[in-house]
């Protein structure tokens, strides 16, 4: 039953011209113990622990889970062509470590990207633009704007409304940007001195 379902699946890939297909074991927060809607990676390999991510290639389908859950995905996966990738340990490639090795260039990678972390879409797009050889950019801020913007375009104390936007506490250095630093300084010494 896995097996066709992840022959389905590579179908589907071929016709979209998919490469490589991922799928996690999160929800829209990015929760570990998700409902029935959010179990796809569950649904195409069998394995049922909370924690994994499955890549299927039109060779190979791979999950990688740590180590609480080895000897159950072992007796899980042993009647499908799922193969273990057990992380953390010695000469076992992460998963960006393996789409960048594997994944020819000018390849498309599939996923859904409201069960993708950011983060995870940002080394995705880091590593692979480092691979190519391409320049990139990791900035989403000014797309989705921030519950202060909201606030400020309600009306709202600007005073208060004005130190968010320049630096957005959800996200990691790699998104903060020295002049939104620099503006947030600005700002805190104006205001709150």
């Amino acid at each position: 039953m896995i097996n066709e379902r992840i022959e389905k699946l590579r179908n589907i890939m071929k016709e979209k011209g998919i490469f490589a297909y991922i799928i996690p074991s999160a929800d829209y927060h990015q929760s570990e113990y998700v409902g029935e809607f959010f179990k796809g990676r569950q649904y195409i390999s069998g394995f049922t622990g909370s924690a994994g991510t499955v890549v299927i290639t039109p060779q190979k389908a791979i999950l990688w889970t740590d180590g609480r859950y080895f000897l159950q995905a072992e007796e899980q996966l042993a009647s499908s062509c799922v193969e273990l990738y057990k992380m953390v340990q010695e000469d076992v490639p992460t998963t960006f470590e393996y789409i960048e090795k594997e994944v020819p260039e000018g390849s498309k990678i599939g996923f859904d990207g409201r069960a993708i972390s950011a983060a995870m879409g940002t080394e995705l797009e880091v590593n692979l633009a480092k691979k190519n050889e391409l320049s990139y950019a990791v900035d989403i801020y000014p797309m989705y704007g921030s519950d202060v913007s909201a606030a400020l375009r309600g009306g709202n104390d600007i005073r208060g409304a004005l130190i968010g936007p320049g630096v957005h506490a959800s996200h990691g250095m790699e998104r903060t940007h020295v002049s939104a630093l620099e503006n947030t300084i600005k700002l805190l010494t104006a205001y709150l001195v």
